[in-house]
């Protein structure tokens, strides 16, 4: 349904088979080089882990999709059969794959968080019948995963709210570099902005 896969669909195949070719690293491009000797699967997980979603998040979203395969594959249900068939071969077919950047995940990860939430609202009701303090015990972990990824969140967004970095490089070279320096420049890198009274030269990769 996207509509540049009608509008301009040569542009789009060869861009979808340029990054085929690149996660597979038969294109090798430097801002791909930072996966290599990664752990498949692991690498993934431990950057959602901590970058994604957070700790208590990503614990939930885990024990969510243990306890998804639990009741589909034990109890044969269906909801949870549906879910696992297009995040397990997903995860599959994405984990392991050369190039591991975060976002390929994203198909997935809606559903990884829902399937720990329902965990999560499951062990409440069940709790009722273990003690006394076991709905009390589940709300808890229930109150410290939503008031924790509360708090990741706002701070992921603060970092919006500084300047961005090159910008902030700019200004620093700007008032202490005099003008007609020359700067050097790795290739490939996306360079500074505002540097026009200043000379670059570029560094071969």
């Amino acid at each position: 349904t996207m509509p540049y896969a009608f509008l301009d669909w040569p542009s789009v195949l060869q861009d979808v088979g340029e990054h085929w070719q690149m996660r597979l690293r038969v294109l090798d491009y430097p801002y791909t080089r930072q996966y290599e000797n990664t752990t498949p699967y692991l690498y993934y997980i431990r950057q959602l882990g901590l970058w994604g979603l957070g700790i208590p998040l990503a614990l939930t979203a885990g024990a969510g999709l243990a306890f998804s395969l639990w009741r589909g594959l034990r109890w044969g249900h269906r909801s949870d059969l549906l879910l696992l068939s297009f995040v397990v071969p997903i995860f599959v077919l994405i984990g392991g794959q050369e190039v591991k950047f975060l976002r390929y995940l994203l198909p997935i990860i809606p559903l990884l968080v829902l399937m720990g939430a329902r965990m999560l609202f499951w062990l409440k009701i069940k709790a009722i019948s273990w003690h006394h303090y076991g709905p009390i015990c589940v709300s808890g972990i229930i109150s410290l995963v939503v008031g924790s990824s509360t708090l990741y969140a706002v701070a992921y967004d603060r970092i919006y709210a500084q300047p961005h970095p090159a910008t902030e490089a700019s200004s620093w070279i700007n008032n202490n570099i005099p003008n007609g320096a020359i700067l050097l420049k790795e290739h490939w890198e996306e360079g500074l902005p505002n540097l026009s009274k200043y000379r670059t030269k570029e560094l071969p990769l």
